[in-house]
């Protein structure tokens, strides 16, 4: 059976759905927005344009079709792109002369991967996996999110996935960097990573399996295990089931984050569908920048004591980063979520999270705690206790950027410790603002100390960021700018059909002053010319040697995402038209009085009518 052409592969993947994996689109206007997937942003710049399946990001100017943006977000290359979305679509994707050796290294991983996911899941139904179903059960998971999750089960045996591979043609190279299988200390052959171990597939945003976890069902001191890091697979980047529950995010504007795979599968099943897993590390700055595509709500439910919690306490500056607002959810008794709501039922969760508690809050608590039982033990004084509380306050509430934030949270403090006495309570409330103040100064003049004298200078602006030069001259003047600005609208209008080129005249392409603008502008009117359909995607051809330059190609997505709302003003085209043409009108004339200005000074007659009409039209 022939594959699909790249037509109908673009066809079968919406550029809504796609991007919409990765970012958390709203709509606006006729547009879809978001937060940029490429760089880090806190205002939205990323627009989609669902009629002509095209995205554009204002900030870092990345743009193109659903195939550029699987290429930017996978670092695929079209080819790669392209099997992938055939693959999401149920389609089938084959290169001409494609032989097994440009399957890359990471495609055989995957490959390796989805081969040990069907043995892992199929087992259960296997006499061989038979313990596993049962232990799956015990832990009360239902049919329904034992198939949704692929959940499986590694034999108690030294090489039955092993054997499995080998008869669906996975090297051990592949199978050993996947982390499937182990070389033996005798270098005799090879032997399974995951043995007698309930399996639990791991998958990115997009559904693809990129590696397994383990728990152990004999008495392995490793209660679980992980893949090993390599090409797909990235502890401190992944978040376990985003893949499931991306949407239910977005719809809650809020997600429940815990610490493993079997908290978020428990979760899930009992209705907390907006629920992400960590791999047994702290948050770091990849979570949160693929989470805050969906949301900035997050609530904590990690261990009390365990060192993910510890590290959350001390990254509140990442969370101000990001403008997250984070909340950390208690959990009763020194259970974890899976023990709660298998134990104790949804609503317990469901009364946790609501009672959930702030981060700086959180903080607070915890610093404070010891000093509330020794006041309990009648070690320490009332005064002695307000004034232990707030030395070891302050530096948590200094951390906090806003001043109308520090000042709540000061007033809100001096109330829980000192009333009902109101006198106590201005002067706690006093005592915390002096001692903030005064940690704030300390803390900004040790960072001016540490400073050179360079650091805060204004950085210069990256090549991309300047303005590009014209061939005219090392700068554009602000008129060329405008001039540009008007091609623009009109090429914008004519690649989204609202106009057609052959309204523009006599504005031929040549007319044009940026050069890829000229260019655009002279590929649409032989289109029309030539009775042919405005297919942006094959003119820009980048599955082909012809394929047009990135700067090309970034230009052509900002026009098709661009508003051409200007054109419900009469007139308005015409009005760009004969800006463009006045310009070069313009420019011929003041070439015309430059040369005739040179004959002069080389001596030379020159009609004075042509100067006098050159250098005074009007008269």
């Amino acid at each position: 059976m022939a594959g699909a052409t790249i037509d109908e592969i673009r066809e079968r993947n919406d550029v809504v759905d796609v991007v919409g994996g990765y970012v958390n689109l709203t709509k606006a206007g006729a547009r879809l927005r978001g937060l940029c997937p490429f760089h880090q942003e806190k205002t939205p710049s990323f627009m989609v344009n669902p009629e002509k399946q095209f995205w554009h990001c204002f900030g870092c100017h990345e743009g193109g079709d659903v195939f550029t943006f699987v290429m930017k977000m996978e670092k695929m290359s079209f080819p790669e792109a392209a099997e992938h979305l055939a693959s999401r679509a149920g389609l089938t994707f084959s290169r001409s002369q494609r032989t097994p050796q440009e399957e890359t290294r990471r495609q055989k991983i995957l490959r390796a991967n989805i081969e040990a996911e069907r043995f892992f899941h199929s087992i259960l139904n296997d006499t061989r996996g038979s313990h596993g179903l049962t232990k799956w059960q015990e832990r009360g998971v239902d049919e329904g999110i034992l198939q949704q999750y692929r959940l499986g089960y590694a034999p108690d045996s030294w090489d039955s996935l092993w054997t499995y591979l080998q008869r669906h043609k996975t090297s051990a190279d592949i199978a050993e960097a996947a982390g499937l299988i182990r070389r033996r200390n005798d270098g005799t052959g090879h032997y399974d990573y995951f043995r007698n171990r309930l399996i639990v597939p791991i998958r990115d945003v997009q559904g693809r399996v990129i590696g397994f976890g383990g728990r152990a069902l004999g008495d392995d001191p490793a209660k679980y295990i992980n893949s090993p890091e390599n090409e797909v697979f990235s502890k401190r980047a992944v978040l376990f089931g985003l893949d499931l529950t991306s949407r239910a995010i977005s719809e809650a504007d809020a997600a429940i984050v815990v610490e493993g795979y079997m908290d978020q599968i428990a979760l899930h099943q009992y209705g907390f569908v907006n629920s992400v897993a960590t791999m047994g590390t702290a948050i770091t700055p990849e979570h949160l920048s693929r989470l805050v595509r969906y949301t900035r709500n997050l609530y904590i439910a990690y261990d009390a004591d365990s060192a993910g919690m510890n590290a959350i306490l001390r990254s509140a500056g990442l969370f101000e980063e990001q403008e997250m607002s984070v909340r950390i959810v208690e959990i009763p008794d020194g259970l974890d979520p899976d023990d709660l709501v298998r134990k104790r039922g949804a609503e317990s969760m469901r009364q946790a999270v609501d009672s959930a508690v702030s981060l700086v809050d959180y903080r607070i608590r915890q610093a404070i705690r010891q000093f509330s039982e020794n006041k309990s033990a009648g070690r320490l004084s009332e005064d002695e206790y307000t004034a232990q509380m707030i030395l070891s306050a302050v530096p948590i509430i200094a951390e906090i950027v806003s001043p109308v934030q520090r000042e709540a949270l000061a007033v809100k403090l001096a109330q829980e410790w000192c009333s009902p006495d109101l006198q106590r309570v201005t002067r706690a409330a006093e005592a915390i603002r002096r001692e903030v103040d005064m940690h704030r100064r300390r803390r900004t003049r040790s960072e001016h100390a540490g400073s050179t004298p360079h650091s805060s200078r204004r950085p210069q602006p990256t090549a991309a960021q300047r303005p590009a030069s014209s061939s005219e001259s090392p700068t554009i003047s602000m008129k060329v700018r405008g001039i540009v600005r008007a091609e623009r609208d009109l090429l914008a209008a004519m690649l989204q059909r609202d106009i057609l080129p052959d309204l523009l005249e006599p504005l031929r392409p040549e007319k044009f002053i940026d050069p890829q603008d000229r260019e655009i502008a002279g590929w649409l009117t032989r289109q029309v010319s030539a009775g042919g359909e405005i297919s942006v995607e094959q003119w820009l051809g980048q599955d082909t040697e012809s394929a047009k330059s990135d700067d090309l190609r970034k230009l052509v997505s900002e026009l098709l995402v661009q508003e051409t709302s200007f054109l419900k003003n009469e007139g308005a085209v015409d009005d760009r038209v004969r800006k463009i043409l006045d310009y070069w009108k313009k420019k011929e004339t003041r070439e015309k009085i430059e040369n005739l200005a040179k004959r002069i000074d080389a001596g030379e007659t020159v009609d004075s009518e042509e100067w006098n009409r050159l250098q005074f039209p009007c008269t």
